[in-house]
């Protein structure tokens, strides 16, 4: 069985604080915290913040 490494273990380098992807001629920005979304960004969002497994009120993309 696995254990969870604490966060303080893990290189800080490593972690990024939102990515761009592309699929399909669509674009996507991902980050944790839908508030810190740059005004620049036109494509679609995908964000972390609200963390439950109510898929019916927080589906994985809505």
């Amino acid at each position: 069985m696995r254990t969870r490494r604490s966060a303080s273990r893990y290189r800080r380098d490593a972690v990024v604080d939102a990515c761009t992807l592309e699929h399909r001629g669509y674009e996507f920005y991902c980050l944790d915290r839908p508030e810190n979304v740059p005004e620049s960004c036109e494509g679609w969002v995908l964000h972390g913040h609200h963390h439950n497994k109510d898929l019916q009120q927080f589906p994985f993309v809505s």
